[in-house]
């Protein structure tokens, strides 16, 4: 079965330049995993030719805002296994034994306990017509099946009223409630027992080297307010180390991009 990794960016080109990074980084660990990008035609305001080098495919995709695509990323997928991971990311390990772990699965995401369902329970459950259920972070997700996307866009594309999401999540609909109601609907088990993605929760001191034994990816989710400054400086350190493997810098630093991406979150 191939496999592969899928990247998004739209409207905003820090998220092309944080998708080049993560694609940096993954082919430095893993350079025979094929890397898609999909993009809205961003990523041509951001990259050079070397930027372009680090992907497999590139595909400009349809859809006009962020939820809509990240609901259809399955759509896109030319992989038997796909793994789709935010482009603010870094890859800290190679990737092949993580592939073999989740193969045979038909959706699998960084599951969160009382995580918020982004509603009411009685709106929720009024608009999806099921409990609330599963609640997942989609910053990365692993798929061999495209049914709990497809009822996740069925749900998307009745209108949800943003009025009544909770807490707010700027103009966009937040794709996470849609999976999480789709997950339930298909009666779909989305957690793992072994850790993906590390989250800078800022509880405690963290050692880089344990960091990137443990985790396969280390997110820089939301601003940079969201993860410490000793982080983003080894995220900058790494990609130059990355870069110079290669032959060419580190240009895109983590501060820009946390600074002036588009943040959805309020």
């Amino acid at each position: 079965m191939n496999k592969g990794i899928v990247i998004l960016c739209m409207k905003n080109a820090h998220y092309a330049c944080a998708a080049f990074n993560l694609a940096n980084s993954i082919k430095y660990h893993s350079p025979d995993i094929h890397i898609t990008l999909l993009s809205d035609g961003i990523h041509n305001k951001a990259f050079s030719a070397i930027h372009f080098s680090q992907f497999d495919s590139i595909k400009e995709i349809s859809e006009k805002t962020v939820t809509e695509a990240k609901l259809s990323i399955n759509k896109y997928s030319d992989y038997d296994c796909t793994l789709y991971v935010d482009a603010d990311t870094i890859c800290t390990k190679p990737l092949e034994p993580l592939f073999e772990s989740l193969k045979g699965n038909s959706f699998k995401s960084n599951f969160i306990e009382n995580y918020t369902q982004w509603t009411s329970e009685e709106i929720f459950k009024s608009f999806f017509g099921v409990e609330f259920g599963q609640t997942i972070n989609s910053s990365w997700i692993y798929f061999e099946s495209a049914k709990v996307f497809n009822s996740a866009l069925e749900y998307y594309k009745k209108g949800f009223k943003l009025a009544d999401i909770s807490p707010k999540w700027g103009t966009q609909l937040p794709d996470e409630m849609f999976l999480n109601a789709a997950l339930t609907k298909n009666k779909v088990d989305a957690k793992i027992d072994f850790d993906v993605m590390f989250f800078d929760e800022k509880k405690e001191e963290f050692n880089f080297t344990v960091l990137c034994n443990k985790y396969y990816f280390i997110t820089f989710y939301g601003n940079r307010n969201n993860t410490r400054l000793g982080l983003q400086e080894w995220y900058d350190r790494e990609l130059q180390k990355i870069s110079n493997s290669k032959g060419f810098q580190h240009r895109f630093k983590i501060h820009d991009i946390l600074a002036n991406k588009l943040v959805m979150q309020k």
